[in-house]
């Protein structure tokens, strides 16, 4: 594999892949034989995932360091944790509530989405 060149070794370019079950090693919670708690895994070699992380790093560096990112982001970035947003709009809702201020607010649900 070079980064120099941008290339990749014949077997590293076919990715494999497997299927996993959601439902653990001994499938307490689902059927083993239903499709549907399985998901797809990649297992593609360390060096790849290795060099996507490095490339990720540097990406999301380059959006901080020129403020590209709403400062509400949340979940993927140091410092904002998912915790720390719970936090912020917790205090949001209590500050609107002390004000005695209308508040609209829309809530979602992706965990059909995954």
């Amino acid at each position: 594999m070079s980064h120099k060149m941008a290339t990749l070794c014949p077997d590293a370019s076919l990715e494999m892949l497997r299927p996993l079950c959601y439902c653990g090693t001994h499938c307490l919670q689902g059927d083993r034989w239903v499709v549907k708690n399985y998901r797809p895994v990649s297992l593609t070699s360390v060096a790849c995932k290795q060099m996507e992380h490095v490339i990720a790093g540097y990406i999301q560096q380059g959006w901080e360091d020129r403020d590209w990112l709403y400062e509400g982001q949340h979940g993927f970035r140091l410092g904002y944790s998912c915790e720390s947003q719970i936090i912020t709009v917790c205090q949001d809702i209590s500050d609107f509530l002390d004000e005695a201020t209308k508040l609209d607010a829309i809530t979602t649900n992706f965990f059909e989405s995954f």
